[in-house]
């Protein structure tokens, strides 16, 4: 049933070899008819896109930063239920009359919103509603102290004098963010704080309850545990070395620190060795001792040991000369059920407040019921809230849907060039061309990894603004001209859809093959490169050779001249004549190779010599630019996309013609007034001259030689008596006439 109805509803278009679904306003209607399998995207991401945002966010129903066919369907359902004609898609308007709106439940609920807007923006009684006035309305009415959302900022709470204890909560809190942008308070903080409040209370009464335990000091226990703590870890070092000494008497001199240790200190003032010293033993230590509370303390100590006497050590045990392991180990007892207590606070984020003002605070009732009434009276503003984002929904939908459809169900945009696609990220310079296909790229060893086997050359760019810092990564399809001018840390400049230029730098190149024109030059460049290195190599054997032999006579200078060589003996007349028979041979064989090659030219006429040099040239690029030809033909766009996290359903096969849209290579703009004559080129008259002289006189040998009938009869060169008689005679294969017989004599 599905399939007839598609049949009878749909249409399609081919683009590249690939039928792909036509959107219209049939099809607006009827998507959720198509077969999955048809549509040529079923999901891509919500980010990375020259789109608008926030579209794509109501779109993105479950938001979780992916657009699927399941949401693109509930939006077109949304749409259908609020607007009378589905063809005003087609339009891609932000605004639109009020008389589009259908006559359903919602599509009323919509006009009214849309009046009410009209009416607020200084606009009653206009018939069409825009985007720029519900985005108007929407900012003034969320920056307003009732705004819908049931935060309370300060400012709406100040008629009933509360806007005080707003600050306190904010402070003690940290609050919520309002839709204005300013911080305030809603339901959920409000009971946080109270409760806050109510358990610091309760703590506080607990330890009050047991202050025999818990402030054995009173009001002064607070400090003395605080001086206490402040001198706990260097005392329990102090008696930790003495416990080693007792166990090893050697390690005495290691653990009160040697003479060696103050050295680096000797070399600077003591006050800049503050913190060294501080890391020295608290005492001397030895086996059993006690701490000497009135002899040498670490100078960097001395004044914390005295607040520690001072505040705990005296009021707990009284007037102490020294401190022995027992008499610390009672102090700190003495002050561990207190430190327990303080371990177990509640609610201490409001403690900043003072006791006083938090128990005023959970004494007024009234004020919490107030600030409540407020937030509720906040709230009932909601549905004009809602009311503003439905109808900024409807407009973006709008204004948006059919470009995403085109986008999405097919691929229309990117076969046509006048509309960008909307992951086009934006326009790369460089090398003298422009690549319009370019993507952003979160990570470019995995991005290009998958998107390999698209079959195309592709650049990967950082790109950087200076003016803000920002740096991203582009993906750019280089589909025209050639790639041997394109690699790793080459600058070029990058703008963005939004028209910002970017300092663009390759860091990485996908290799492949990119127009024909390359692969007609391939495999000449090939042979002109071995030629290069065969020559290269060949003058690098000789320079070697050559310093080689000159440094061996260099080397030779000044020592003892070298016995006088051998007389070369005399060669033989036998000796002799093989040396010119050898000689004779070599011209032979060289003489015999240019004659070959004079021999075939001979009889070819002009035109069957071009057509030869023209075979050659086939014989040479022709494989290769088959080859490319079908490799051009099925580049693929669809695993770039892939690779950015898009589920592409179709090929986006790249046609030839397509390609050199995508990449345009640099040409000079018609009616250009071009000068032709460059003052710095090098000028070689004379040789160009007798280049060119050559090359006529060879050409016209040619012609003269074995060609003579295409010239003038004045022109035309006269054969020798000799050569005419020979070629009046008859051939040798031939039968001689029969000669009549001589009368004998008689």
């Amino acid at each position: 049933m599905i399939k007839e109805k598609a049949i009878e509803i749909w249409s399609f278009f081919r683009a590249a070899g690939v039928l792909q679904a036509v959107v219209d306003a049939k099809a607006f209607r009827a998507l959720k008819e198509l077969p999955n399998e048809n549509w040529a995207v079923l999901s891509c991401p919500t980010t990375g896109l020259d789109f608008d945002a926030r579209t794509l966010s109501f779109m993105d129903g479950n938001g979780d930063g992916h657009i699927r066919i399941e949401e693109v369907l509930g939006a077109l359902a949304w749409m259908e239920k609020r607007i009378g004609d589905m063809a005003e898609l087609l339009d891609e308007k932000d605004e639109v009359a009020l008389s589009s709106l259908s006559g359903t439940d919602e599509g009323k609920a919509l006009a009214a919103a849309a009046r009410a807007v009209l009416k607020a923006v200084g606009k009653d009684g206009a018939a069409s509603l825009s985007l720029a006035d519900v985005l108007a309305r929407s900012a003034s009415f969320k920056a307003a102290d009732f705004n819908g959302d049931g935060v309370l900022v300060p400012a709406a709470a100040k008629e009933a004098g509360l806007d005080g204890l707003i600050g306190e909560i904010l402070s003690a809190t940290g609050g919520v963010s309002d839709r204005s942008g300013a911080n305030g308070v809603d339901k959920a903080t409000l009971e946080a704080f109270y409760s806050d409040c109510a358990a610091w209370l309760a703590w506080l009464d607990a330890g009050r309850a047991d202050a025999a335990k818990t402030l054995p000091l009173g009001d002064a226990t607070e400090g003395a545990v605080a001086a206490l703590d402040a001198v706990r870890a260097k005392i329990d070092d102090f008696f930790g070395r003495c416990d080693l000494i007792a166990f090893d008497g050697a390690a005495s001199a290691a653990l009160n620190c040697g003479e060696g240790d103050y050295a680096a200190i000797g070399k600077e003032e003591v006050a800049a060795g503050a913190d060294a010293i501080a890391a020295f033993p608290l005492a001397k230590a030895a086996a059993g001792a006690a701490l000497d509370l009135g002899g040498a303390i670490n100078p960097q100590w001395r004044a914390r040991i005295d607040d520690f006497i001072a505040k705990a050590l005296k009021p707990t045990l009284g007037e102490k000369a020294s401190l022995t392991r027992e008499d610390w180990a009672k102090v700190k007892a003495n002050f561990a059920p207190f430190i327990a207590w303080k371990a177990s606070v509640a609610g201490a984020r409001v403690a900043g407040l003072g006791e006083a003002r938090v128990r005023e605070i959970v004494a007024d009732a009234k004020a919490k019921d107030t600030l409540v009434a407020l937030m509720d009276k906040d709230l009932s503003y909601s549905g004009e809230i809602d009311q503003l984002d439905d109808l900024e929904k409807f407009l973006r939908y709008h204004a948006n849907l059919n470009r995403f459809l085109n986008n999405y169900v097919n691929f229309s945009d990117y076969y046509n060039p006048d509309r960008p696609e909307i992951y086009r990220a934006g326009r790369l310079y460089i090398d003298g061309r422009v690549c319009r296909e370019c993507v952003y790229v979160a990570d470019v060893g995995a991005h290009s990894t998958l998107a390999a086997s698209s079959k195309m050359f592709l650049a990967y760019c950082k790109v950087t603004r200076p003016q803000t810092g920002e740096t991203r990564t582009i993906c750019a399809a280089v589909t025209a001209g050639f790639s041997s001018t394109l690699w790793v840390g080459r600058n070029g400049i990058f703008y963005d859809a939004q028209g910002n230029d970017w300092n663009a730098v390759i860091i990485k190149v996908c290799e492949c093959q990119i127009s024909l024109k390359e692969a007609f030059w391939a495999p000449w460049l090939k042979i002109s490169e071995l030629i290069s290195d065969q020559i290269k190599k060949l003058l690098s054997s000789k320079e070697t050779a050559m310093m080689s032999a000159a440094t061996t006579k260099v080397g030779t200078i000044g020592e003892q001249p070298a016995a006088a060589p051998a007389a070369e003996p005399k060669r033989d007349g036998a000796a002799m004549a093989s040396s010119v028979a050898a000689i004779g041979i070599a011209i032979g064989i060289i003489g015999s190779a240019i004659g070959g090659l004079v021999s075939a030219l001979k009889g070819i006429s002009f035109w069957y010599g071009v057509l030869g040099v023209a075979a050659i040239v086939l014989a040479v690029s022709g494989p290769s630019v088959i080859l490319a030809w079908f490799k051009l033909r099925s580049r693929d766009f669809a695993p770039v996309l892939n690779a950015c996290g898009w589920a592409i359903n179709k090929k986006m096969l790249m046609p030839m013609r397509l390609s050199r849209v995508f990449t345009h290579e640099a040409v000079i703009p018609v009616g250009s007034n071009i000068k032709l004559e460059d003052p710095y080129v090098e000028k070689h008259f004379w040789r160009k001259t007798l280049i060119v002289v050559l090359v006529l006189a060879g050409l016209g040998f040619w012609v003269w030689k074995w060609h003579n009938n295409w010239l003038p009869e004045s022109l035309q060169r006269k054969a020798p008596v000799a050569e005419q008689a020979a070629e009046a005679a008859p051939c040798a294969d031939e039968a001689p006439a029969e000669q009549p017989a001589e009368p004998k004599a008689d």
